[in-house]
């Protein structure tokens, strides 16, 4: 939520970029700590992460000749 607010209400892409880069990072830990106690509830995340990482690439490509 705080990434929408970020970059289309205060039209500031890269602050959305450095929430998005957060989120991505807390999922890969969260993987990484669900994967200790259940193999199968970290493979569930991984859906997530693979949408997060093409949602960080877009942020990305649009935040770079905007810069």
């Amino acid at each position: 939520m705080l990434w929408s607010y970020a970059f289309y209400w205060l039209h500031n892409p890269g602050f959305g970029f450095a929430v998005i880069m957060a989120f991505l990072i807390a999922i890969v830990i969260t993987i990484v700590l669900f994967d200790r106690l259940s193999r199968i509830a970290a493979l569930l995340l991984v859906p997530l992460a693979l949408w997060v990482c093409y949602a960080t690439a877009l942020n990305f490509a649009f935040f770079m000749p905007n810069s």
